[in-house]
């Protein structure tokens, strides 16, 4: 049968382009196994789109478990998105692309391209693209334009106008030529441990609270303690607090390697931080002055005489040693006058409105010094030992708390008592006026207690004949006997 025109020729095109289309499916690349390759082999699943055959590998033998060295990899883009499938055969199909010889050893599976071997065009699926061969098709024969007849006057005849020459269309970018993506950048490693180890945080247990009475108290290097208190005394860190710290009438130290995770507020002193202590909370200073080295480190707001001031860099290390010396033995001297003063005003204070019962509590210490001396030990510990059975409950801790602070109160006034004794006996033949008394008796306990090894001893001795002439007098009177007889402190006279 014989077709006419653009019908013939277009059907011997489809034939040619189904010729070609089936020859060249049966062309694959081959891939060469070597090594040992397990019968069951892990399977994965890979969801991937639009990557680089190189990037495909790797994703690839993350899944399966393998360290893959590839020689040759191809940077076209490809899509792989398989379920559950075996690793090799996912491996195959991402090497179509050329002929490729494939080892393992164990895990360590090696990728090499035949020296033979082209990469063949490839679309973004990682399927071959046949390249099909189309027929030229002979173009149409052209009727031959009529001659035009010459114009009977001889004239010349028009000439036929050339046509344009249709531009031609733009070339089409090869596969080959679409630019590689680019890798993904590793993501840069978290900051490790060790780099925040000066920065950690409270230890895991607080510690328990400390009070500390008259004297100077040390919290050494290995404790951890919570809150602490100190009144009319020093305070000298060498460990950690993870509370805070209240100072009355004395200063505080934070030597080198100690930590106050809390605030620091003293009244009546100093605080000075060394090189190499920390405080994280703020500090408050009323009467006294702020000091710190150059590595000291204060993490809250500083309120207080030089607070904010720091040594010169400009400074040697000696004047910068003997100013913190001098600022030291001021905070010092400082605190213990604060201390005095404190003891002088609630002595005048208890004077004026409760006369008879210093006077009890004065005549009890004539009398019976020593007695005294050791019912202050004995009342003590006992009183210690109250407070903490009362602190094992919740019910217990509020009278526990009350009676604490009514016991110190109490305490200072009975060492008023023992001032203003002490001081009578000094200038009795020269003044009678019990304000004198205790002004000279505090005096004197003041310039005891700043020796270096008496002072600790006179301090202990007073507060324990406070509490001893408490005892006696059964707090100057204010607990009476359950018989209702006679007053159970003496009323001799002084």
């Amino acid at each position: 049968m014989r077709f006419r025109g653009g019908v013939g020729r277009l059907f011997v095109g489809a034939l040619a382009l189904s010729a070609a289309m089936s020859f060249s499916a049966g062309a694959f690349a081959k891939v060469k196994r070597s090594g040992t390759w397990p019968s069951n082999e892990t399977k994965v699943s890979l969801d991937v789109s639009r990557v680089p055959r190189d990037q495909a590998i790797q994703a690839l033998a993350k899944a399966a478990g393998w360290s893959v060295v590839v020689h040759a990899p191809q940077a076209d883009l490809v899509d792989v998105h398989v379920k559950d499938q075996p690793a090799d055969k996912v491996l195959e199909l991402l090497l179509l692309d050329a002929d490729y010889s494939v080892s393992r050893d164990g895990t360590l599976v090696s990728i090499v391209r035949e020296s033979g071997g082209e990469p063949s065009k490839q679309g973004n699926s990682g399927a071959a693209t046949p390249v099909v061969t189309v027929p030229t098709i002979p173009p149409a024969s052209v009727p031959v334009p009529p001659v035009m007849p010459t114009p009977p006057n001889g004239g010349v005849a028009p000439s036929v106008p050339t046509p344009p020459t249709p531009p031609e269309p733009p070339a089409v970018p090869s596969v080959a030529a679409v630019p590689e993506v680019p890798a993904v950048p590793a993501v840069p490693n978290a900051p490790s441990a060790a780099a925040n180890a000066d920065d950690d945080g409270p230890p895991a247990e607080n510690g328990k609270d400390r009070e500390f009475f008259g004297g100077s108290a040390t919290i050494p290097k290995d404790e951890v303690v919570n809150d602490v208190a100190v009144m009319g005394g020093s305070l000298d860190v060498y460990g950690k607090v993870t509370g805070d710290i209240a100072v009355t009438g004395g200063s505080v130290r934070i030597h080198p390697g100690a930590r106050v995770y809390g605030d620091v507020s003293v009244m009546g002193g100093g605080v000075n931080v060394s090189d190499g202590g920390r405080i994280d909370g703020d500090v408050d200073v009323v009467g006294g002055t702020v000091t710190r080295g150059d590595k000291a480190v204060i993490g809250g707001d500083v309120h207080g005489r030089n607070g904010k001031s720091k040594k010169s860099d400009s400074d040697d290390d000696d004047s910068l040693a003997g100013r913190e010396k001098v600022r030291d033995t001021a905070a010092e001297v400082g605190g213990a006058f604060a201390r005095a003063a404190l003891l002088f005003v609630l002595g005048t204070v208890l004077l004026a409105l409760a006369p008879q019962r210093m006077d009890a509590l004065k005549a009890e210490l004539v009398a019976h010094p020593m007695r005294s001396f050791a019912k202050g030990i004995v009342g003590f510990l006992a009183a210690c030992a109250l407070f903490l059975v009362l602190c094992v409950t919740v019910v217990g801790i509020p009278f526990a708390l009350i009676g604490a602070t009514v016991a110190v109160v109490a305490v200072f006034g009975s060492m008023c008592a023992v001032l203003e004794t002490a001081g009578r006996a000094l200038v009795k033949h020269k003044s009678d006026n019990p304000y004198v008394h205790l002004a000279v008796g505090t005096l004197l306990f003041l310039g005891a207690t700043a020796l270096p090894v008496i002072g600790p001893l006179v301090g202990f001795t007073v507060a324990f004949l406070a509490v001893g002439v408490l005892v006696s007098t059964r707090a100057a009177g204010l607990i009476q006997k359950k018989n209702g007889g006679a007053q159970p402190y003496r009323s001799a006279p002084v």
